[in-house]
This record gives C-alpha cells, sequence and structure tokens, in this order.
C-alpha cells in the first residue's frame, strides 16, 4: 500500500503492536512518537512526506520532489516534532483559499488503496464550525488531493 505522509497541525497517526503466538512484540506499523525516517520517509512506499521543519518548510522530505506552494495557509514552529501547517476556519466564515498544495502528478492520486497520516491540533475556534476538511479531491476541483 503506498502512503502519503505529512506531519501538520491537522493530522492523527495510527500505529499498532501485536503479540505473536510465542509471546514475541511483532511491530505492525511505524512508532507515531517519532518524526519518520529512513525507509520509512524516502521508502519506495512513500508518495510524498511533509514535515514543515524549519529551512525545509514546504519540501517533500520523500525525495519524490512533490514540494508544496502556500495559498492562505502558513507554516508555524508549533508542531508535533517541529514544524506544522496552519489553518483556520473556511466558508462561511471566510470564503478564500488557506491550503497548501503541491503541482499534479498523478502518483499524488493513486488509484489504488493508499493511507493519509496526520498529526491534528485543532484549535479552540473549530468548535462548532459544521465543516472540516483535512484533505479533499473535490472542494475547488476534481484534479487530485487537496488539503
Amino acid at each position: 500500500m503506498r502512503r502519503v505522509l505529512a506531519t501538520c497541525a491537522i493530522a492523527t497517526i495510527l500505529c499498532g503492536v501485536a503479540w505473536a503466538q510465542d509471546k514475541e512484540l511483532v511491530q505492525l506499523a511505524e512508532p507515531w512518537s517519532d518524526p519518520y525516517t529512513g525507509q520509512h520517509a524516502t521508502g519506495d512506499h512513500v508518495i510524498g512526506l511533509w514535515s514543515f521543519d524549519e529551512g525545509a518548510e514546504l519540501a517533500d522530505g520523500s525525495g519524490n520532489g512533490h514540494h508544496l506552494t502556500l495559498n492562505g495557509a502558513k507554516v508555524v514552529a508549533d508542531g508535533r516534532f517541529g514544524g506544522c501547517l496552519e489553518s483556520w476556519r473556511g466558508w462561511p466564515d471566510e470564503d478564500t483559499a488557506h491550503q497548501a498544495w503541491a503541482k499534479s502528478a498523478p502518483e499524488l492520486t493513486p488509484k489504488g488503496p493508499f493511507t493519509v497520516e496526520m498529526w491534528i491540533k485543532p484549535k479552540p475556534e473549530i468548535e462548532g464550525y459544521p465543516d472540516s476538511f483535512l484533505l479533499d479531491n473535490r472542494y475547488v476541483d476534481e484534479s487530485g488531493m487537496q488539503p
């Protein structure tokens, strides 16, 4: 399964461990408590990795060249492991773009199943807001995934 990874103020990561029959600990997923590195960040199974860290805020850390451009959103320094992407309520409060986007590429919209992993830290202002989208491919148009 291919994965898109992001570490941002709008994200959650799932991981798990299981016990084998002989009671040995078996890791079923990468640990969520540390930033992705090595093959977990740059392996063939990774489509893109954006960690928003200082000095490489919009760079694709997977090595696949899917660097981001900001449109209304901003990068701040108080993320889970360093930097993070900050966004806010949109329509009907403020009907303007607040997003990070990568240039269109077929591999960013896989044909088969894929996983998106994010760390999320909702702001208090989200309370009472009727709609929240972490990743969308139909809000603006149907050309691909849009955070």
